[in-house]
């Protein structure tokens, strides 16, 4: 499903409306509250959908 996602994303942003759709940065509040695991797990996650975006040939932005 997250491989589907990340197509359709592409046709969106390439094809389907490029003038209205357009990428978001993220930000992951990772204060003195969140442990370094959690930091270590949320910046892998984000790394895979990365690797992801570049597998289905997606423009960053």
């Amino acid at each position: 499903m997250a491989r589907e996602c990340a197509v359709e994303r592409g046709i969106l942003l390439t094809r389907t409306a490029p003038h209205p759709v357009h990428p978001l940065p993220m930000v992951l509040p990772l204060g003195p509250m969140v442990a370094p695991e959690q930091g270590a797990s949320a910046a892998v996650g984000l790394r895979l959908s990365d690797a992801l975006r570049v597998g289905t040939h997606t423009p960053r932005d």
